[in-house]
Formats: C-alpha cells, structure tokens, sequence
C-alpha cells in the first residue's frame, strides 16, 4: 500500500515536494521554479458561517452541490469545482472519493501573482480532518496548484501536468 504525505507545488511541468519547516534547494542545473516553494497557506476566513467567494469548503461524505457554490463548514459542497479559478482557497475534510472516469481530477487555473480571495495568484487545495484522496488515481492539471496536507491512500498513480506557456523559453 502506497502511502504518502506530502505537500507539493505542481507548475508548468514541474514538481517540487518538500516537508514543512525545510527549506527547498533545487539540485545543480534545475532552475528555481517560477512561484515560490516557500510560499505560505492563505489563512480561512477568521469566521466562515456563510458562503464566501474564492473559499470552498468540501465534504465528500456529508456535503451537497446543490445551490451550493462555495460551501462552508455547516453546508459543505460534496465536489470539486470542474475548474477551479485563481485565487481559489479549497479545504477538503475526511475522505473524497468522487471520481469521474476512474480518477479524481482536479483542474486548477491558478496565476503566478499574489494570492487574493477570488481574484488572482496560485489555487490552494488545502486537506484538514485526516483528508484523503483514496483508492483512486488523482489527475493535477492546469497551472500554479498548491496541494497541502492530503493523504494519497492506495493511490497508484497521481498524474501532474501543466498548461502549455509560449511566454516561456
């Protein structure tokens, strides 16, 4: 059984994993990524009892999409948003398991800017409660996704790949 925990910055083909509290050195003739490794979690609203736009709190187990956009801990969405915008602030509690065509897909269309609620910067898929992604392939695509704090259990491939960038050399 695989088993990992790890937090990782998947951008623009590149995958850096790091454990809280070190630093990230990249090996001899790997250029530093162009969003930083060290880049703190975006706090959650300090009081979070209604709906706020660019912060969705996700319940496989005990939420609801139905006129339900963003969640929140006492209405929580069941799913991932199909795409998830920049700015996005994503909180996944306890096990999720939706899968569409055999694997967990998670679409984040972040920006390299600084992060702002429901604005601009990098997508942030925060795990809180033993979150976990389990018994199903996971698919991160699109560009600067943050994962934090989710368990891949019995996870036999998590697939990264990034969004073509002609401004890139």
């Amino acid at each position: 059984m695989f088993l990992r925990r790890l937090t990782a910055v998947w951008v623009i083909g590149l995958m850096c994993c790091h454990v809280q509290g070190f630093s990230y050195d990249p090996p001899v003739g790997i250029p530093e990524p162009i969003i930083d490794v060290e880049t703190p979690i975006p706090q959650k609203p300090s009081v979070w009892d209604h709906e706020i736009p660019g912060f969705y709190y996700i319940d496989y187990e005990n939420g609801s999409d139905s006129t339900n956009t963003y969640g929140y801990p006492e209405h929580p969405r069941k799913t991932l948003p199909s795409t998830i915008p920049a700015g996005s602030y994503v909180e996944v509690h306890g096990i999720y398991r939706y899968a569409a065509a055999g694997a967990i897909w998670i679409h984040g269309e972040g920006s390299a800017d600084e992060w702002e609620a429901n604005e601009r910067g990098p997508v942030w898929i925060v795990g809180e409660d033993s979150a976990s992604f389990s018994n199903l392939k996971t698919i991160v695509y699109g560009q600067n996704v943050y994962v934090d704090n989710i368990l891949f259990a019995s996870v036999r491939k998590c697939w990264c790949r990034s969004s073509c960038r002609e401004d890139l050399d």
